[in-house]
């Protein structure tokens, strides 16, 4: 898999309360954006940006995490955040994200949250290369998280 980013949408109404947080978390949140702190070490920050990705202004979560130990957690604790504070917000699109092709446990995850791949025409991809893009990842995916891991 190359270095190119992916986009994944998510549906209006899919996620309706914040996640729960470590306890030893602090959360920041300023016009934007939240940030999440633990003992005054940086463990991630994401906000909503307008992004022209499918040829007009469209808001599109940017998200930095700073923890590789805790950044499931951190990922899952940032991104319920800011969907629901944009679900109260009037919009007429589904709020998406982008993600690097390479990252396949941040695409697992946010699947798990709800996110669906997108598979048309964006600026960065043709409909054709999105959907080639997510044949790679779908077997990158079967391939990390066999279906065993997840039996219950």
């Amino acid at each position: 898999m190359n270095n190119q980013d992916i986009l994944m949408v998510l549906p209006k109404n899919t996620i309706h309360t914040p996640n729960e947080m470590s306890q030893d978390w602090e959360i920041d949140k300023d016009g934007g954006g939240i940030t999440i702190y633990t003992k005054n070490k940086l463990l991630g920050y994401a906000d909503w940006r307008n992004r022209k990705d499918f040829g007009f202004s469209r808001p599109a979560i940017n998200i930095q995490l700073l923890d590789s130990e805790q950044e499931m957690n951190v990922f899952e604790a940032l991104i319920s955040r800011l969907a629901t504070a944009y679900e109260m917000m009037p919009s007429r699109y589904p709020l998406y994200i982008r993600l690097p092709q390479q990252h396949t446990s941040l695409i697992a995850q946010a699947a798990r949250m709800g996110f669906i791949p997108y598979f048309g025409e964006w600026k960065e991809s043709s409909k054709e290369n999105s959907e080639n893009d997510w044949k790679k990842i779908t077997e990158q995916l079967r391939h990390d998280f066999p279906a065993t891991q997840f039996a219950v």
